[in-house]
């Protein structure tokens, strides 16, 4: 019974669990919100709220931060908006194909949201304006509608009312009667004609309602498609949206024509004294009575009429922005030629004086509603001079505040300033302090500007200031423009040389073209939000846009031709003396304002340049940048002012080629790496791993040998009573199985091998753990027919299951990316580590611990004078770290090669001093014109590192005659090296010019 009841229970929660996970109300709302907002980008009426999409208070500002929440709620949540997060999970939990479905509406409705941000933003918002003015006309249309009923109806009684009172007035013989009758006939009267224009006024706005609606649903769906649009289409499009322009412009000034004061009537002021009969007191009381509700009627008539054309004025203005969007639109989406032929037409014209002439009317019309509003609070009387005097003191207390907030950023200059010196002060030495009080010395004198600016930020979207939107918009583009102001004098301080006699003449002349480009912003920008707040970015836009276009380039090209000699003072303080020969060369037949506005191009150009470099210094791409520009300012120097002073052999010493064999003069490269490699090792030693083999591959002269010697020396200082560490070099070349075993056996016993070989024979017998490092594994191999049965044992000798042999081995990488391929990895080895090129600083770091191991002294003024640093304090640190950007550069980060560049950069200056020049390559012209034979051969002995003639022969099957060609002419262009055993490896100073030619040209693979 207990299980049944429990059964029951499961399948009842189950039910009842599934019915709460689907709700068709879910689906059904979220189709409904679909179909509305594609009602909305198609330019069709939609009865759904706007805030689903734009949210309670949005403001256009809002569509980057919204876009980017939607394009977030579908990546990370499939669309899924949080209100349907639970549904969505329980669904998914209970199986529910349903799941899929409620992803599939959430992302469809998602991305419709992004597209209508998108569309209204295009229309500097007039989809919301519309919503919002659409939303309004049914409430307005409700209103009259009920308001009608109630006046119609009203209307009879107070008819019937006068008929009464004008047929007491003609039947009754007492003169006092008639009076008293008459009185009330024309009371009633001047109510029924408040009553009718009421109607009236109501009976107008209906049909300026209906006209809006029609209008603006036309208008809606101009743009609908238009990006598939032809340029004739979208013409026609424009020209119809003009005449509805010119249609709406034309009942502009129709809303407030002079004098508009809605013509209602007059109420007798008077009141009726007593009669001095007691049977007409009553009907005296009555008619006074009247006579004061007949005034409260009028005043409450005039407030609505008043609230009426204020619900107009704002609807007009709306469909004014609405039109003038679309126009703006249109117009730049159509061809330039058609712009022109529109201008050489008189239509034209007329449009622009339309524009003219229709440009005033949105302030105007602000202006008027402040109107309509003054005059309905005084028609109130007392009431209503108290209402204004309410507003009086609200806007005193708000100029109150904005003045105590003046005096508050009017002092915090000071108060900044004396801030930052007393926290900077101690810090004064580090460049980062150095910049960050430079910056502030540069910007302080506008704080107030930026206060402000970040005030108007965070206020202006505020409701309660909705009214002055535009005033804020105008104070910002002030601010601006000071900042803009004090910015162009920075500019003209910072590339003029500047003294106490030459300070006033500086402060006039570039005050003075400072003033000039702000003028130029201050006009433009006010013209922008004059022109968005009235008649759209159409014609009058077009010849502002233009004229500020050409006037700015006209006051460039004169203010350039004025600072000429300045800006030619600078560019050769700061260019090589080479670039300013060939700028000198270059520029001197050009005109001289053409050419003073050129310097100023070069000076922008290069400060955007050099901004970027500071910026981003820490990365790759800016520090080639960085060396390559270095490198064009000093590449004359080694020509005129180096020596072929052999360098002394005392020097040389500390920068052979070799691999270090001092511990001291380790360089760690790479904490990461290293640690990594010994982990492996020590993993093993301690029975936390299986694994026993280690690779390494790199570029010849990276650093491999050096890194594993290292990690090597590091375990047998930890673990020298478990393990025996064994370095060793494979020799070039053991090609056979037997060679190998002979040299393994030696390599572990120190004894030739006898009998056959037994791996784990040797591997039991020993006393102790054993690492052995195989440096130069690639000479294990030839790739020719049995030229890999070596490389091939010892991939089988790896994976044998040894306990107390761990090997390590480093190969070149050209080497290893051939055998990777040839053979594959993962079967053979599980730890595989590449070494990359060096930093600059590890570059730096490993010659200048070299060169302090001695006693000469190093001079960069050869490459400083060549820059011409003006910077006297930091010159020789930018030099020397330039320098060494060029060498990482140079060497691509390979240490030996850096080594050897260094060396060809040094000339005897003194004794005991180098002169520290530009870098010697190899040249590296004409490659693409050698023999692919030349090539091939090349590119065999990268990939075995180092092979002897016959070697090359055998591997290449080219002739012996061809071999010997193509070695001749690798050793006299530098493109080999042959060593004390006749074995030929490409030289480490084309190395990487020649690999790149390579793999451009298909002969290696890799990178």
């Amino acid at each position: 019974m207990r299980n049944l009841l429990l059964v029951l229970f499961i399948t009842f929660s189950h039910n009842l669990y599934s019915k709460d996970c689907y709700e068709n109300k879910t689906f059904s709302l979220l189709t409904n919100q679909i179909g509305q907002i594609k009602n909305l980008i198609n330019g069709e009426a939609s009865k759904g709220s706007i805030f689903s999409v734009f949210g309670e208070g949005f403001v256009l500002d809002d569509t980057p931060r919204l876009i980017s929440e939607l394009e977030k709620q579908i990546s990370e949540r499939k669309g899924i908006s949080l209100e349907h997060e639970l549904l969505h999970k329980c669904l998914q939990d209970k199986k529910i194909k349903k799941a899929g479905e409620l992803s599939d509406l959430s992302i469809e409705l998602t991305k419709l949201k992004i597209e209508l941000l998108k569309k209204n933003k295009n229309l500097n918002n007039a989809i919301v304006k519309k919503i919002e003015g659409e939303n309004q006309v049914p409430e307005i249309k409700e209103e009259i509608e009920k308001e009608n009923k109630a006046n119609e109806l009203a209307k009879k009684v107070l008819t019937s009312e006068v008929l009464e009172a004008e047929s007491t007035a003609t039947i009754s013989t007492d003169l006092k009667v008639k009076r008293l009758a008459a009185y009330r006939s024309e009371l009633t009267k001047l109510k029924i004609e408040l009553l009718n224009k009421k109607i009236e006024h109501n009976k107008a706005l209906e049909s300026k309602l209906k006209y809006f609606e029609d209008q603006s649903e036309f208008l809606s769906s101009v743009l609908v498609g238009i990006e598939g649009l032809s340029e004739k289409e979208v013409a026609q499009r424009l020209k119809k949206t003009e005449e509805i322009w010119i249609e709406i412009s034309s009942r502009n000034y129709n809303i407030f024509s002079a004098g508009e004061s809605f013509q209602l009537p007059q109420i007798p002021s008077s009141t009726i004294t007593d009669t001095g009969r007691e049977d007409l007191k009553k009907e005296v009381s009555d008619l006074n009575s009247l006579n004061q509700e007949l005034v409260i009627f009028k005043q409450k008539t005039l407030t609505e009429l008043t609230s009426k054309k204020n619900h107009e004025l704002k609807l007009h203005n709306d469909l004014l922005l609405q039109v003038n969007n679309v126009r703006g639109v249109l117009y730049n989406l159509v061809p330039s030629s058609f712009v022109v032929k529109q201008a050489l037409t008189i239509d034209y014209y007329k449009k622009l004086i339309k524009e003219v002439a229709a440009s005033p009317f949105r302030i105007l019309s602000y202006f008027y509603s402040k109107f309509l509003y003054i005059r309905d609070e005084v028609s109130k009387g007392n009431e209503g001079f108290k209402t204004l005097g309410y507003d009086i003191v609200y806007l005193s207390f708000l100029a109150l505040i904005l003045f105590a907030i003046k005096t508050v950023f009017s002092n915090s200059k000071q108060w900044v300033d004396g801030r930052f010196i007393s926290f900077f002060s101690k810090f004064r030495s580090y460049q980062l302090v150095k910049g960050i009080l430079s910056l502030w010395n540069k910007i302080k004198d506008n704080t107030e500007d930026f206060l402000w600016l970040g005030l108007i930020y965070f206020i202006r979207e505020q409701d309660f200031l909705s009214d002055v939107r535009i005033v804020l918009d105008i104070f910002q583009v002030i601010f601006i423009s000071r900042i803009l102001k004090s910015g162009v004098i920075l500019f003209f301080g910072s590339i003029s040389r500047i003294d106490v006699k030459s300070f006033a003449a500086f402060k006039r002349k570039a005050q003075l073209a400072a003033k000039y480009f702000t003028n130029i912003y201050l006009f433009y920008a006010l013209s922008l939000i004059f022109v968005d707040a009235t008649i759209g970015r159409t014609y009058i836009f077009s010849i502002v846009k233009y004229t500020v276009i050409f006037y700015s380039i006209f006051r460039l090209v004169v203010t350039s031709s004025d600072w000429e000699k300045e800006f030619w003072v600078y560019i050769e303080k700061n260019f090589s003396g080479f670039i300013v020969s060939r700028l000198e060369g270059i520029f001197k037949f050009f005109p001289q304002k053409l050419r003073a506005t050129t310097y100023f191009v070069i000076i922008i150009l290069f400060s955007i340049l050099n901004l970027f470099i500071r910026a981003t210094e820490n990365f790759e791409i800016s520090k080639k940048i960085s060396a390559n520009i270095f490198k064009k300012q000093i590449e004359r120097v080694e020509a005129e002012n180096g020596s072929d002073e052999v360098i002394p052999e005392e020097y040389a010493k500390y920068f052979q080629l070799n691999s270090i064999e001092n511990e001291q003069d380790y360089v760690c490269v790479s904490e990461t790496l290293e640690n990594s490699i010994i982990d492996e090792m020590k993993e093993w030693i301690t029975d936390k791993s299986e694994e026993h083999s280690l690779v390494v591959f790199g570029d010849k002269g990276v650093g491999k040998t050096t890194l594993l010697k290292h990690c090597l020396e590091t375990i047998n200082g930890e673990f020298s009573e478990q393990v025996r560490v064994i370095k060793t070099k494979i020799p070039a070349k053991v090609l056979n199985k037997k060679d190998l075993q002979n040299f393994i056996c030696r390599t572990i016993t120190g004894k030739e091998m006898e009998g056959s070989f037994d791996l784990y024979q040797l591997d039991k017998a020993l006393d102790k753990k054993v690492i052995i490092f195989f440096d130069e594994a690639q000479n294990s191999f030839l790739s020719q027919v049995g030229g890999f049965d070596a490389y091939e044992y010892l991939l089988n000798l790896l994976n044998f299951n040894t306990e107390n042999i761990y090997w390590v081995m480093s190969l070149n990488k050209y080497s290893w990316l051939y055998l990777d391929r040839a053979f594959g990895r993962n079967q053979f080895f599980r730890n595989v580590f590449e070494i990359k090129g060096w930093s600059d600083l590890k570059i730096k770091e490993l010659i200048m611990s070299r060169h302090s191991k001695t006693d000469y002294s190093l001079s960069f003024d050869l490459l400083i004078n060549a820059t011409r640093s003006q910077d006297e304090i930091d010159r020789y640190a930018s030099v020397e770290s330039k320098f060494f950007k060029l060498l990482w550069e140079l060497s691509r980060g390979n240490p030996r090669a850096a080594l050897y560049l260094w060396m060809t950069a040094l000339s005897r200056k003194r004794l005991k001093t180098f002169n520290v020049n530009i870098p010697k390559e190899v040249d590296l012209a004409g490659l693409e014109k050698l023999p692919d034979d030349l090539m091939f051969v090349i590119a065999h002995v990268l990939k075995h590192e180092n092979l002897t003639a016959k070697e090359i022969e055998h591997v290449t099957n080219l002739p012996n005659g061809i071999v010997r060609n193509a070695i001749k002419v690798g050793l006299e262009k530098n493109f080999l090296f042959k060593d004390e055993r006749n074995r030929y490896m490409i030289d480490i100073a084309s190395q990487y010019g020649v690999i790149k030619f390579l793999t451009l040209k298909n002969f290696i693979y890799g990178s």
